[in-house]
C-alpha cells in the first residue's frame, strides 16, 4: 500500500507544471538570455507563466505569443508580431510598431503608442494615454478611461466602446480593407471634429452601415456614402446610417454616389437620426397639374429667383443640398420672387406642396 502511495506521488509530481514568473532586467534584444532571470522563457509564454519586464529597462521584442499574463513595467518596444491570448498590463511605455493582435485581456495604465495594425477581438481597456497612429479594427469590447488620440483608420464591428471619444480622422463600421456591412457602437458621446472622415456602406434596403451612439453625437467632417455590389436603390427608400439620443450640428462635406437618371440621393437630419433618402432629380413623370405648370427661372440664378405657374398662394421652403431647412415663407401670383442673396453659391431644392425643385445659386 505504501509503495502504491509512493508512486502516485511520483507520478503527479511528475506530471504537474510548476508556475514560473520570468523577469527581464536591463537593456537590449527579447532573446538576450542574460537578462532573463530564472531562465528564458522562450517566445510563448504559457498559461501558467508570468513575464515581467521590470521598471528600468529597455526591451525590444519579435514574434511573441502570450497565453499567460506579461506585466511591462519598462520601454518595451515590439517590431513584429505580437498575439495576447492571456493578460497584458502596460505600467510604463509600449511601443507597438507591428500587428498586435488581442485576444485576451489588455489593460493601459500608462502609455500606448500604436503605430501599426492593432486588433482587438477581446477586452481593451485604457486608463492612460493610446496613441493610434495606424489601422485600429475593434471587433469587441472597447472600455476607455482615460486618453485615446485616434489620427489613422479605426473600424469594426465592436459590442461596446465606452467613454467619450474623439473623431478626427478615418472611421468606417464593419471591414474596410474588404468593404462590408456593419455596425458600429459608441456607448457615451461621439464628437466628430471637422477633420473626421466617416464612410458608409450600403448593399440593400436591409443592409446598412450603422453608427450608434447612446447618448449625444455632434457632427462635422466629412462624410462619404458608397453603394455596394452596384445596389440601385429605389425612389422612396431610405436608409438610418446613425442614431443617437440628440444630434447637433451637420456634415460639412457630403459626398454621395450618383444614382441612375431620375433619381438621387439626399441625407436629412432629424433630432436622433441621420438618414439617406432616394428622391426624385426631376420629377419629369408627375402627372401633377401643379408641378407640370412650375417653372423657376433663371436657373441657374445670382441675385433673384423667379416661381412661375402659381395661381393661388403657396407655402415654399428651401433646402440645402445636405437636407438641412434653410427658410420658409408663403409666395403668390403677385409676390412670386426669391432674393438669393442669403445664400452661397450651390445646389438647392425648393419645395412646394411636397414637390421638390431643383436650383442652383452661382
Amino acid at each position: 500500500m505504501r509503495t502504491h502511495i509512493f508512486l502516485l506521488f511520483i507520478s503527479i509530481s511528475f506530471f504537474s507544471y510548476t508556475q514560473t514568473t520570468y523577469t527581464y532586467t536591463g537593456s537590449g534584444d527579447w532573446d538576450e538570455q542574460a537578462n532573463w532571470s530564472p531562465s528564458y522563457p522562450g517566445t510563448t509564454i504559457q498559461a501558467e507563466d508570468e513575464v515581467i519586464v521590470s521598471e528600468g529597462s529597455t526591451l525590444s521584442i519579435l514574434f511573441i505569443t502570450n497565453n499567460g499574463k506579461f506585466t511591462n513595467k519598462g520601454i518595451t518596444e515590439s517590431r513584429s508580431s505580437f498575439n495576447n491570448n492571456g493578460m497584458f498590463i502596460n505600467e510604463n511605455t509600449f511601443g507597438q510598431r507591428s500587428t498586435f493582435n488581442n485576444n485576451g485581456t489588455l489593460i493601459n495604465k500608462n502609455t500606448f503608442n500604436s503605430d501599426s495594425t492593432f486588433n482587438n477581438f477581446g477586452l481593451l481597456t485604457n486608463n492612460g494615454d493610446w496613441n493610434n497612429n495606424s489601422f485600429f479594427v475593434n471587433n469587441s469590447e472597447l472600455q476607455n478611461n482615460g486618453t485615446l488620440i485616434h489620427r489613422s483608420f479605426m473600424f469594426g464591428e465592436n459590442s461596446s466602446h465606452t467613454g467619450d471619444f474623439e473623431l478626427n480622422s478615418l472611421f468606417s463600421p464593419g471591414n474596410s480593407t474588404s468593404p462590408s456591412i456593419g455596425r458600429y457602437l459608441f456607448n457615451e458621446n461621439l464628437n466628430c471634429s471637422s477633420s473626421a472622415l466617416i464612410t458608409m456602406h450600403v448593399l440593400s434596403i436591409s443592409e446598412i452601415d450603422l453608427i450608434e451612439v447612446t447618448n449625444r453625437a455632434r457632427l462635422s467632417g466629412s462624410l462619404t456614402v458608397n453603394l455596394l455590389e452596384d445596389y440601385d436603390p429605389e425612389i422612396g427608400s431610405t436608409y438610418t446610417i446613425l442614431t443617437a439620443k440628440s444630434i447637433r450640428g451637420r456634415f460639412t462635406r457630403v459626398n454621395l454616389p450618383d444614382l441612375a437618371i431620375g433619381k438621387e440621393l439626399r441625407i436629412v437630419y432629424n433630432v436622433d437620426s441621420v438618414v439617406l433618402e432616394v428622391i426624385d432629380s426631376t420629377l419629369s413623370t408627375n402627372n401633377s397639374a401643379l408641378f407640370q405648370k412650375i417653372k423657376l427661372y433663371p436657373n441657374p440664378s445670382s441675385h433673384v429667383l423667379h416661381i412661375d405657374g402659381l395661381i393661388d398662394s403657396k407655402k415654399i421652403a428651401i433646402y440645402s443640398y445636405l437636407g438641412s431647412k434653410l427658410s420658409e415663407r408663403i409666395i403668390g401670383p403677385g409676390n412670386n420672387e426669391i432674393l438669393l442673396s442669403s445664400l452661397s453659391k450651390g445646389a438647392y431644392f425648393l419645395v412646394i406642396d411636397n414637390y421638390y425643385y431643383r436650383f442652383v445659386k452661382n
